[in-house]
């Protein structure tokens, strides 16, 4: 998730000509709706991040509190009577579950957990599909598949700490990356929507490196797991570097 941000301008300035005055009209709504979306954003990654640090300071798995969370957040922060209304945000759920799932049970199988991260890949790309198809895309899935997408990007962090493959620092840092840089956001520039055009090809390739590392791992390759492990961060890094900077440039 990186950054090319758009800056909410007030209505004054939007009211320059009558046909721009209708044109802000007809987007009421949507803004609505995404100051909504951006307030549960908000309130996920201000319980998910503390969670995260909690669980560090205590000696547990960097994903093992906010797996517990998680669910939480989702069924109180969410409508929760929406989050099953679509075919897509209902795959979107089963694959945050078996992000979950390899949260609690981190001395699992291999096996089980090298198939669970294949199976969570996989449905990342059937929830999408699906929504295009069915023409269900809404708000509320895109802010699942973001938070879907987060949580098993710290997941696998957290695996990359336990095996080893990457700096601790650069790990932790890629599996907080999403939820720090939401409240920095959050923190200077309230007021802004952020639009990062190319977080899918950064977030593309560090997922690759991250599942590669693992499997690496598995096959007993530690050093091209390692060096893996470290590619994915450090794009990560680098993605969410341009971010903070270009954050700081529209907070001054």
């Amino acid at each position: 998730m990186q950054p090319l941000a758009l800056q909410q301008r007030p209505a004054a300035s939007k009211a320059a000509t009558r046909g721009t005055v209708r044109l802000f009209a007809v987007a009421m709504p949507a803004c609505t709706s995404a100051s909504v979306i951006n307030h549960q954003r908000r309130l996920i990654c201000a319980v998910m991040l503390p969670a995260i640090a909690l669980g560090h300071a205590l000696g547990y798995s960097l994903d093992l509190l906010p797996a517990a969370a998680l669910p939480i957040l989702f069924t109180t922060v969410l409508p929760a009577r929406k989050l099953f209304s679509t075919w897509p945000n209902c795959v979107t759920i089963l694959r945050t579950l078996l992000a979950i799932l390899n949260a609690l049970w981190p001395t699992g199988s291999p096996t089980l957990r090298c198939g669970c991260g294949i199976a969570f890949v996989a449905l990342d790309f059937v929830d999408g599909a699906l929504a295009r198809r069915l023409k269900q895309a809404t708000p509320l899935g895109g802010l699942l598949d973001e938070e879907a997408d987060a949580f098993g990007t710290l997941v696998a962090s957290t695996e990359l700490v336990r095996l080893s493959l990457a700096p601790r620092w650069l790990a932790m840092h890629q599996g907080a990356a999403h939820y720090l840089f939401i409240i920095v956001e959050w923190l200077l520039c309230p007021g802004f929507e952020w639009h990062m055009p190319f977080a899918r090809t950064a977030a593309g390739v560090m997922g690759v490196c991250l599942f590669s590392a693992c499997v690496a791992a598995a096959a007993g390759a530690h050093t091209a797991a390692t060096a893996l492990g470290t590619v994915g961060c450090a794009v990560n890094a680098a993605s969410f570097t341009a971010s903070y900077t270009y954050l700081a440039r529209e907070a001054v």
